[in-house]
């Protein structure tokens, strides 16, 4: 596992960011806020494995809503009213290791695959 790592933060009504962090737990629950749940966005074989990490009782809390997520490649699902994500997102690759899955640095060659799953922000109804 690498110790640092770099990886997209999406902060509710603010611009995203690039940040170089410690690989370490406690450094991703510190970004979201509290116990953090990943959400592995579909890919294919050939394609980098990105997982999403938020605040895991984000809409329990009532955590803001952020981004909108597409339910398929292409439809967000503000157009289908069905999720969207709440509070300060983090982007960032997962690998498998001998120990099992391992997040790592999110590049920016995979920007066009996180924008192909993640709606546009704004005002949710």
């Amino acid at each position: 596992m690498a110790n640092l790592i770099r990886v997209k933060v999406f902060p509710v009504g603010q611009k995203p960011y690039w940040q170089t962090m410690e690989n370490e737990l406690v450094e991703f629950q510190n970004l979201v806020g509290g116990w953090i749940e990943p959400i592995m966005l579909p890919h294919k074989d050939d394609e980098p494995a990105i997982v999403l990490l938020v605040n895991e009782e984000g809409k329990i809390i009532g955590l803001p809503g952020n981004l909108i997520l597409a339910d398929r490649e292409g439809v967000t699902a503000f157009e289908r009213r069905s999720d969207f994500l709440c509070g300060t997102v983090v982007a960032c690759r997962t690998v498998d290791t001998m120990e099992g899955a391992e997040f790592d640095t999110l590049r920016e060659e995979d920007i066009p695959l996180l924008c192909r799953w993640i709606g546009r922000r704004g005002e949710l109804e």
